[in-house]
């Protein structure tokens, strides 16, 4: 009988500060572990990298949908089994098979590591654009001035919003904030937020007269595959915006904090693209923009680790912890901007893998890139110490970064 231990509020702001620490002791003492959460109760935790990514890429045994593999009732699992913002509808996370399927193969064509190189130049135009309403300040949250803004920007021109001016784009940032969810919890979308009209009348617009854009494929279908009705739709719309745009968000602004905390590589990153590319992956491992993969159902007895998970059991394999795996890894509580293989799984394994790992890449790539080329004096305003972390479920970032620009080098 595996005996259960007591775990850290893993929502709070304070764990998210350090949420390594815990991990490292579990993956040494009780790699496959049965936790005792507050507001969550017993979990089974997986905090090997083996362990997983063998958990990830079998979706026969550890699925997302807990119907009919006898799992309780979910509803005291909203916290940590739902995504970091409710989703009206049936989307790619919750799904497995061939439901999953028919949603992915919708939207894949257009996060093809080919498709999502075209708008490179609009991702570097919204970058400058950013960088430049900064100019005449000295002090600035690059969180909200910047991570947060910048992706939310590219995944809006995706959809066919254009974004010409700043006015523009707060905007487009007002109607998005418009479906924010309260930290940490699963919240009930309001179907009459500005948000959710604003989703609904795009639908109407692309089914009326067809785009050659991403709204458009949903709403339209692609060859073999039948469109969303308005109801997939907005699930749609509402997971890829606010996945990507969250975890991308909080990558820059982490990114950046590792970066200003080993500011002696800075200049030679932003000036070799392949230490940058491989840069990119390190932040990615060790950054953790998503910490943890959202809960896993057995659907069948299972011996993981030496631990046998029953059927109805549901299990969390942390990424974080994956990531940080000394099996894996050399001195991996430490960047190492070079490292090279990297075998992180930030962008998870298996069906449900970050459909748009490719536009995230590229996304921080300009972003750091264009940040320091443009303020290679920047440093922070306050020790990295007093930073306050978000207090929210799965994903894990900064609530803001206060920054000092220093003197803009001239472009």
């Amino acid at each position: 009988m595996t005996s259960t231990i007591a775990g850290p509020n893993i929502v709070s702001s304070e764990y998210k500060r350090d949420p390594f620490s815990f991990w490292a002791r579990l993956r040494v003492e009780m790699p496959v572990a049965r936790v005792a959460v507050p507001s969550l109760g017993d979990a089974w935790f997986l905090t090997r990298h083996q362990d997983v990514v063998g958990c990830l890429m079998d979706d026969r045994r550890f699925r997302r949908n807990p119907e009919g593999v006898g799992a309780a009732d979910t509803a005291a699992l909203a916290p940590l089994v739902a995504p970091p913002h409710a989703i009206i509808g049936p989307n790619m996370l919750d799904l497995d098979g061939t439901a999953h399927r028919r949603l992915r193969t919708l939207s894949a064509k257009w996060f093809t590591r080919k498709a999502v190189e075209k708008w490179r130049p609009q991702t570097e135009k919204i970058a400058s654009m950013l960088l430049d309403a900064m100019a005449e300040r000295t002090d600035v949250d690059l969180v909200a001035d910047y991570a947060l803004p910048l992706p939310l920007a590219v995944i809006g021109a995706m959809y066919g919003i254009s974004i010409k001016t700043m006015g523009e784009l707060d905007e487009w940032t007002k109607i998005v904030q418009s479906r924010r969810d309260k930290p940490g919890r699963l919240s009930v979308a309001d179907p009459e937020s500005e948000f959710n009209k604003w989703v609904k009348e795009l639908y109407r617009a692309r089914r009326a007269k067809p785009v050659d854009d991403l709204a458009g494929t949903l709403s339209c279908g692609t060859k073999g595959v039948e469109p969303l009705d308005e109801r997939e739709f907005v699930a749609m719309v509402d997971f890829l915006l606010f996945s990507g745009h969250q975890t991308t968000a909080n990558l820059i602004g982490s990114s950046t904090l590792a970066l200003l905390e080993n500011s002696t590589v800075v200049t030679a990153l932003i000036d070799d693209r392949e230490l940058l590319r491989r840069a990119i992956e390190e932040l990615l491992r060790f950054c953790a923009p998503v910490d943890m993969a959202l809960a896993r159902f057995v659907s069948e007895d299972t011996v993981l680790g030496g631990v046998c998970l029953r059927r109805g059991d549901f299990v969390f394999p942390i990424i974080a912890s994956a990531n940080r795996d000394e099996a894996q890894f050399d001195e991996p509580d430490r960047p190492n901007l070079p490292r090279d293989p990297n075998p992180h799984i930030a962008f998870g394994a298996g069906i449900h893998h970050c459909i748009g790992l490719h536009l995230a890449r590229m996304e921080i790539e300009i972003a750091i890139s264009a940040l320091f080329r443009r303020y290679p004096r920047l440093s922070l305003v306050n020790p990295s110490a007093s930073l306050a972390w978000r207090s929210v479920n799965i994903v894990r970032g900064l609530q803001a970064l206060p920054v000092r620009l220093g003197t803009p080098r001239s472009l």
